[in-house]
């Protein structure tokens, strides 16, 4: 999807972006989490001013810039929001790994108290 984007040099010349257009809104460029180098042009992992996660492709031949991906903020992985707060989501595997231990202890408490 092609965007307009606003960038500036840095101190080694190399363009990085500032804000960009998605149709009528306007995101700031809160920080560059992440930037690579592809054939055509430069990848950029940005985090916008709406707490959202964008990956940028440009500037290309022509000058243009596309967005090539977009997470949405309550969508990352290991953090789930809950009324505000953000409350850390443990992954699955340790959560079994905590019930088969505290049920593998009771079940030797009970043997032993029979």
């Amino acid at each position: 999807m092609k965007v307009k984007v606003e960038s500036q040099s840095d101190s080694k010349g190399q363009e990085s972006p500032t804000r960009f257009t998605l149709g009528t809104r306007i995101i700031q460029v809160e920080a560059c989490v992440d930037r690579w180098h592809g054939e055509q042009a430069c990848y950029f992992r940005v985090l916008g001013s709406d707490e959202n996660s964008y990956i940028l492709k440009g500037p290309l031949e022509d000058g243009s810039w596309e967005l090539v991906s977009f997470t949405h903020k309550d969508s990352r992985v290991g953090i789930r929001r809950q009324k505000g707060a953000a409350v850390k989501h443990l992954p699955s595997f340790l959560v079994v790994l905590f019930w088969s231990r505290i049920l593998s202890k009771s079940r030797a408490n009970w043997y032993f108290w029979r």
